[in-house]
């Protein structure tokens, strides 16, 4: 008796003490043609800067990226768009959120962005990374749209299937010309 009790403790323990960035940040599961038309602005762009700043009231730290708009495909016409995502590094000090999207001086993305409710004419992606779909070459050179959703899981809103689902860290959703077509077609159904 005595044995069990002290690994039940010992099992406690760690569950309590396992870093929370094992564990994965739940959103709510969305086709592209949902995320399309649920989202406030539908961005092509050119991620211009990303600065990570401190929030000097709560202490934490968010990343900041400055977008060069390629194409509007929802939303006001607009030459650049500023996207706020939670944590990042200054210096020595980080935080870590399972699931944000990440972003690179560079790259070639499609947003699903959201205002923020904390800042005006600054943007928040859509259910974290998976309002992120970026342009890259595969190793065998070719072109691929590409949804990075290391960190998230999804919930389910379908009574009859799981509640909760893990995802893979990475979603191949075919050429870009193909994915933008699948955008600007839902957008059509739905309206912008």
């Amino acid at each position: 008796m005595k044995l069990v009790s002290r690994w039940a403790i010992v099992i406690a323990l760690l569950l309590v003490l396992v870093p929370s960035a094992v564990f994965a940040t739940v959103v709510i599961g969305e086709t592209i043609e949902e995320m399309a038309r649920a989202s406030t602005v539908v961005v092509r762009g050119r991620i211009v800067q990303v600065q990570p700043q401190l929030e000097e009231r709560s202490g934490r730290i968010n990343t900041y990226a400055d977008v060069q708009v390629i194409e509007v495909l929802k939303g006001a016409r607009t030459a650049s768009i500023l996207v706020k995502q939670p944590g990042g590094e200054i210096g020595n000090r980080g935080t870590h959120v399972a699931g944000a999207g990440r972003f690179v001086t560079g790259q070639d993305s499609v947003l699903f962005l959201e205002q923020a409710p904390d800042e005006p004419g600054v943007f928040i992606l859509r259910a974290l990374s998976a309002g992120k779909v970026d342009f890259e070459q595969s190793s065998k050179g070719e072109l691929k749209a590409v949804r990075h959703l290391g960190g998230l899981a999804f919930a389910d809103r379908q009574p009859n299937r799981d509640p909760l689902r893990l995802v893979k860290p990475e979603e191949d959703l075919g050429p870009p010309d193909v994915f933008l077509s699948r955008v600007r077609g839902a957008l059509k159904e739905g309206g912008k």
